[in-house]
This record gives C-alpha cells, sequence and structure tokens, in this order.
C-alpha cells in the first residue's frame, strides 16, 4: 500500500486538508503524523480494526496498551462512564435478581 502524505502548516492549516485528514480517520484508516517529540499514529479509538492495524503497524502485543489522546476533562469524563451493568443487557433478568 503506498502512502499519501498531506503537508499541512501548523500555523495556517488548510481546512479542506484537515477535513480530508478527519474523513480518512472516520473511514477506518490510521496515519502517521510527526509532533514535536515522535511520529504518532492516528485512528478512530472505536474502529476495532483501525486498533487492530495500529498494533499490526507497531508490532505491538495486544495485551499491551495503547494511548488515548484527549481533548479535555469531559471527554474523559465521558469515556470512563460506567457501562451498564450485564443484568441489564440480559434479557428476563432485573437488577432485584443479582
Amino acid at each position: 500500500m503506498r502512502a499519501e502524505i498531506l503537508k499541512i502548516h501548523a500555523e495556517t492549516p488548510e481546512a479542506s486538508l484537515i477535513k480530508y485528514a478527519a474523513e480518512q480517520i472516520l473511514a477506518g484508516q490510521v496515519l502517521g503524523m510527526p509532533t514535536d517529540t515522535f511520529y504518532g499514529l492516528a485512528a478512530d479509538p472505536f474502529n476495532l480494526r483501525a486498533v487492530e492495524r495500529v498494533y499490526e503497524i507497531k508490532s505491538r502485543l495486544r495485551h499491551k496498551p495503547l494511548s488515548l489522546l484527549i481533548e479535555n476533562v469531559d471527554q474523559a469524563e465521558e469515556f470512563a462512564k460506567p457501562l451498564p451493568t450485564i443484568s441489564i443487557c440480559w434479557r428476563g433478568v432485573s437488577g432485584r435478581d443479582r
């Protein structure tokens, strides 16, 4: 697979290039990008195929975690909300039956 290189100016990024990169991530692609200290990989963390591709690219063992960059505390709290208990998900089982 041939890599596509986009040159986005840090001071004055073109909106069309940012939109294109975002569309690629939403389509399940993995993007590489330079940061001030290393090259990072960007992928949709809710797309399991994209996450699997990150593990493949990094040759990383699946039991090792990946970093997740978030925008702010509100977003962290949203991601950390507890999932419904399993008894709510199972048909015919109520919380009283636990």
